[in-house]
């Protein structure tokens, strides 16, 4: 019986210790931030841009919501706003048929603002 006693205060002494130690290493968030709410687009971006006004540029690669290897030629472009609401909002999709898509391009900033895009598929 004092094997069996033995064991419980034990078992109870190791779940009060971890009860504590998660409770002291929980995030804080006013320190760590946390995640915010799912940011709604048209497209499902494969690729992405800063753009000098702190917007973003998104592409999707041949289909707004999917990638499909049967087709190609689609671009579907977003603009991002962060500065709208609490966390951003899209600024409505634009559909280029270039017989090109956006998968893994190449992204450069250049020093007037414009971008520069190369590759894809």
């Amino acid at each position: 019986m004092k094997n069996l006693r033995t064991h419980s205060v034990l078992g109870i002494t190791l779940a009060l210790f971890f009860s504590l130690s998660t409770a002291l290493n929980a995030q804080d968030k006013s320190q760590d931030g946390d995640w915010s709410d799912i940011i709604p687009l048209e497209v499902i971006p494969v690729a992405v841009s800063n753009l000098p006004d702190g917007k973003l540029i998104v592409w999707s690669a041949k289909f707004r919501e999917t990638f499909n290897l049967n087709q190609d030629g689609m671009t579907f472009t977003e603009i991002y706003d962060p500065f709208i609401g609490k966390i951003g909002a899209g600024e409505g999709e634009i559909l280029t048929n270039l017989n090109h898509d956006m998968f893994c391009p190449g992204i450069n900033n250049l020093p007037d603002g414009r971008i520069l895009s190369a590759g894809g598929t």
